[in-house]
């Protein structure tokens, strides 16, 4: 009896007829040159968020520019990421969110502004970012969808949180929601990855493997 994933991966990778079987064993390389994108948003995104937290130890605005320019940097991250992968289905999941945080990373980096002002400001980013990935990963149901709906949702709660505390709510405060949403957005990619890589090279073997076996 088959498993499960077995038969996932006959569909997945289903040798269509007449196609040379010799460049099959190419497959694994793309595949595995996806998968490293996937694995490289979610490590530079997890790096970032740990980033922000050994900033903000302290409780003092003057850090508020640094904390910009790490926002900025995962805007940029994740619209690199965006381009790499601009014929898949995520393409909208990560240049959305990059695109949201570089004007209000710039802003924060380059402007001096009221503190209440950055808070609104981040809180927006965070509420824009966790409702469109929430939407985005429910309607595409990619691999491991439900992390990234738990990302979402973690980014949602804490803008609102930010939004709704923006008078009272400390720098460090900030910095924390801010570094947390990273940290879980890059794991979300990072599981995504893992996923790919096991099951779309498995895949490919058990494609490789039916073809074989077919009589001549």
């Amino acid at each position: 009896m088959r498993s499960k994933s077995q038969t996932v991966a006959r569909t997945q990778f289903q040798v269509p007829r007449g196609r040379d079987t010799n460049s099959l064993p190419r497959e694994p390389d793309i595949l595995l040159r996806k998968w490293k994108h996937s694995a490289q948003l979610g490590s530079g995104l997890i790096l970032l968020g740990i980033t922000v937290l050994v900033t903000i130890r302290t409780n003092t605005l003057t850090h508020a520019p640094l904390l910009g320019w790490l926002v900025v940097a995962s805007g940029v991250v994740e619209v690199v990421h965006a381009v790499r992968v601009r014929r898949s289905r995520g393409f909208l999941l990560h240049l959305v969110p990059g695109i949201a945080g570089l004007p209000i990373g710039l802003l924060v980096a380059i402007q001096p502004l009221d503190p209440v002002a950055w808070t609104l400001m981040f809180a927006y980013l965070l509420i824009v970012v966790g409702l469109f990935r929430i939407m985005a990963a429910v309607r595409l149901k990619f691999g491991r969808w439900m992390w990234a709906v738990l990302d979402g949702t973690a980014s949602l709660a804490f803008g609102i949180l930010l939004w709704a505390t923006s008078p009272w709510a400390s720098f460090r405060y900030l910095g924390i929601a801010v570094a947390i949403s990273l940290i879980l957005r890059g794991w979300s990619s990072l599981v995504f990855a893992l996923g790919v890589r096991g099951s779309r090279i498995s895949g490919t073997a058990v494609a490789i493997a039916q073809a074989g076996e077919k009589p001549r």
